[in-house]
């Protein structure tokens, strides 16, 4: 019993030590930074009692409270919160190489596959050679094949609501089936449906695994700890990703020893660079130069999972982005008359939409925007209700490429989205194609005031509830 009280003591002497001096060591880093103003927190754990609380809305708040550029101190690591567009300007623009370095997570570490893919690379040659790579080949408008797959994709979208025959259906669910496909068959190419359903439960378990509270994150000599198993969880989760990615590598290396330099999907443009590839690099036919791009196969599995890449930032906020716009149209049915009625007028009610048509499209370009993000700060007290017109008007006409500090739906400067644009074609005809080619309608007994509006933590602040509508032909011409 004396042994056990001896080692008790010693324990919860050497605790409060290592937390004082924690504590101590803060005081003295931020008495030699000058920061910005923001909430006060407590000695080693800082504001990472309330991490929870920081939702989009949760900020919103806070920078009522502290301004547009505020400071967090969750654990060890400082954050700042930018909302003010011209100290976003500031940053982004006049001191961008200084803030391209991307501060990671252990998470992070794990999905790029220890920093080897461009989302969380720092910024050097090799992330400005694998940038180069994103922009001129894997998401260029000149790569015919990814558009032609959301125009398949998009063509099963409607087959699939036909289905439902005028009865109510989760069409969140086949959203989210729809942007899954856009972006496994861009990456991959025609693989079986049973290998999609592997893929997208490990991208579910990843995706969890990134919004998961991780100790070692915040107070890293305690990472060791593993309390909530994240640990393992990101062990398991990425052996899974090693065997699935490893064995689509293997079929395309085989089909170039078997002659065929055909490039068709992502994996087949990076494998061109692939320092193992059989015969050695492959140039293809577009006659882009990347100069001594070297890829490994840890290389291409990082840039096909890191979140701002392909399959996380792709797949969460398509769906994300056509859920809720359609959501806010059926709570708004004078909105969505207004959206069907230039549908109507421009492309008419005996054939679908092409993506020649989306350019004469500008409310429907007003109703996407509107849906991805407005903040009060910025377009005043009616910024919660849906009002795409505001976005008609000349003195607030912006747009989603990086140059408008008011509106970065996709970023700004080195490290914005290098999807944007393939993105927003899959958002825009994807939406189109649910307008134009069905009336809609909710579940009977349901009033549009009173659909579901809330949302959940996450990558993209999803819906809370899948959208729930009743879809009905619109046009003349088959859809099935």
């Amino acid at each position: 019993m004396e042994y056990y009280s001896q080692d008790a003591y010693f324990v919860t002497a050497s605790l409060i030590s290592i937390a004082f001096f924690l504590w101590y060591a803060s005081r003295l880093r931020r008495t030699a930074i000058l920061l910005p103003p923001g909430p006060p927190g407590l000695p080693v754990l800082g504001n990472l009692l309330s991490v929870h609380q920081f939702t989009h809305r949760g900020l919103a708040k806070l920078s009522k409270i502290h301004g547009g550029f505020f400071h967090l101190r969750v654990g060890q690591p400082n954050v700042f919160v930018v909302s003010s567009p011209e100290t976003v300007r500031e940053i982004i623009h006049e001191n961008d190489s200084v803030f391209s370095h991307c501060p990671v997570t252990a998470a992070m570490v794990y999905v790029s596959y220890d920093l080897a893919d461009m989302a969380f690379a720092h910024y050097g040659p090799f992330w400005r050679q694998m940038r180069k790579l994103c922009v001129l080949k894997l998401f260029s408008p000149r790569r015919d094949v990814s558009w032609r797959v959301v125009r398949g994709e998009v063509d099963a979208l409607v087959r699939s609501v036909a289905e439902l025959r005028r009865v109510a259906g989760s069409v969140g669910d086949l959203v989210f089936k729809f942007a899954t496909n856009v972006t496994f068959r861009a990456a991959f190419g025609a693989q079986s449906r049973e290998d999609e359903k592997v893929f997208v439960d490990i991208i579910l378990e990843l995706s969890e695994i990134f919004m998961a509270f991780n100790m070692g994150d915040y107070i890293p000599c305690l990472g060791w700890l593993d309390l909530n198993g994240i640990g393992k969880r990101m062990a398991a989760a990425r052996h899974a990703l090693d065997v699935f990615i490893d064995r689509i590598i293997d079929e395309h290396l085989a089909k170039l020893r078997n002659g065929d330099v055909s490039a068709s999907d992502m994996v087949d443009d990076m494998i061109a660079y692939l320092v193992d590839a059989p015969g050695g690099r492959h140039k293809r036919a577009d006659g882009v130069e990347l100069g001594d791009l070297h890829l490994t196969r840890d290389n291409i599995k990082g840039l096909i999972m890191a979140r701002n890449d392909i399959m996380f930032g792709g797949t969460k906020t398509v769906a994300s982005t056509v859920e809720w716009a359609l959501s806010e149209l059926l709570r708004n049915p004078d909105e969505l008359k207004r959206a069907q009625d230039e549908l109507a007028g421009v492309v008419g009610l005996r054939r679908r939409v092409n993506q020649d048509d989306l350019d004469n499209l500008p409310h429907l370009r007003c109703v996407t925007k509107e849906a991805m993000c407005r903040d009060e700060a910025l377009w005043g007290t009616d910024a919660a209700a849906f009002r795409p017109s505001r976005f008609a008007d000349e003195s607030a006409r912006v747009e989603f490429k990086g140059g408008d500090f008011q509106y970065l739906p996709f970023g700004s400067g080195r490290r914005s989205c290098p999807g944007m644009q393939l993105g927003m074609f899959a958002v825009e005809l994807g939406l189109a194609e649910l307008l134009h080619c069905f009336d809609w309608s909710l579940p009977a007994g349901t009033e549009p005031l009173e659909l579901d509006m809330d949302d959940v933590f996450g990558l993209t602040a999803p819906k809370a509830e899948r959208l729930c509508a009743v879809p009905s032909p619109r046009l003349s011409c088959p859809l099935l």
